[in-house]
């Protein structure tokens, strides 16, 4: 859960907050193909977070409506709860991987010039 909820902290106004990565990006990336690779990742972990936060909404929509019938099993919530922990795994390793191909395609000072205003 850390890895997604850190993007999501980091991220987590949305795409104004990946615009603003992007921007210093372009800022502090001068390489032109690089930064085209970077962007590029940006968008995928956009895309990811966005897939993520609306599979977490039906999961609260299938709770409830599991929850409002008396007569659920057991086995229900167990298959609504197996499939959530199988997205969110698939969630995060995609994230992990995209932190991990922008860390190879940055320097230490790009990734600390980059990510400095995001720094809470």
């Amino acid at each position: 859960m850390v890895i997604i909820a850190t993007f999501m902290l980091l991220f987590g106004g949305g795409s104004a907050s990946f615009d603003g990565v992007a921007d210093q990006v372009k800022i502090h990336i001068a390489d032109a193909q690089r930064s085209a690779q970077i962007l590029a990742l940006l968008e995928d972990a956009e895309e990811t977070l966005k897939v993520y936060g609306e599979h977490v909404e039906d999961t609260g929509d299938a709770l409830k409506a599991l929850n409002a019938d008396f007569e659920t099993k057991e086995s229900q919530y167990q298959a609504v709860f197996e499939e959530s922990l199988q997205r969110y795994n698939a969630a995060a390793d995609k994230i992990l991987d995209i932190r991990f191909k922008m860390k190879s395609l940055m320097i230490s000072d790009e990734w600390a010039a980059v990510f400095a205003p995001f720094d809470r």
